[in-house]
């Protein structure tokens, strides 16, 4: 299906990657880019070893979140007040770990909205299996300005490392309407 403002696009400018068009029917400026796929290690590696122990059971991974990140929080404070007294070693060595394991944990707990987004994504469509696709091609990206909004677009091409299946998802971000 094609949107009313590519009927009648004009090519008016491209500069490095980027080419932007302009349709006077709508009056809508349009700039289109590719960018290559970023991976972010660290959190895809957390999200599906997480994921996968808890069966994609994302209230259970929230609570033992934030439950560990509270016992190593009191563990930290009950060997700092308490004065116990270890070896030099054990006892530097159990108040660096404790605040570090704890700032894990929190920092686990802010990415939970990324964490499940990163779940249904990697669904696929063909064979129902979680944590099965990649993004397999350039990330497109479209950025639209008419008269009353703004958004930008992206699309992804998603395929599964078990069938195959590819899939063309299209991500709204950023949808403003625009004042006078």
């Amino acid at each position: 299906m094609q949107e009313p403002y590519e009927e009648d696009m004009i090519k008016i400018k491209r500069e490095n990657e980027k080419i932007t068009y302009y349709s006077p029917s709508t009056k809508t400026h349009i700039t289109e880019w590719k960018r290559e796929i970023e991976q972010d290690f660290s959190l895809k590696i957390f999200t599906d070893w997480l994921i996968k122990i808890s069966r994609g059971n994302f209230t259970v991974i929230k609570v033992v979140s934030y439950g560990l990140t509270l016992i190593f929080y009191l563990l930290y404070i009950a060997f700092l007040f308490s004065g116990i007294l270890f070896d030099d070693l054990a006892n530097g060595l159990l108040t660096f770990i404790g605040p570090v394991i704890a700032f894990i944990c929190l920092y686990l707990t802010f990415e939970f909205p990324k964490m499940k987004e990163v779940y249904h994504d990697t669904r696929c469509g063909n064979c129902g299996k979680y944590l099965a696709c990649g993004e397999s091609k350039c990330l497109e990206i479209k950025e639209l300005s008419a008269p009353e909004t703004y958004s930008i677009i992206e699309t992804k091409c998603w395929k599964c490392r078990f069938c195959g299946y590819e899939n063309i998802r299209n991500y709204e971000l950023y949808p403003t309407k625009k004042g006078k």
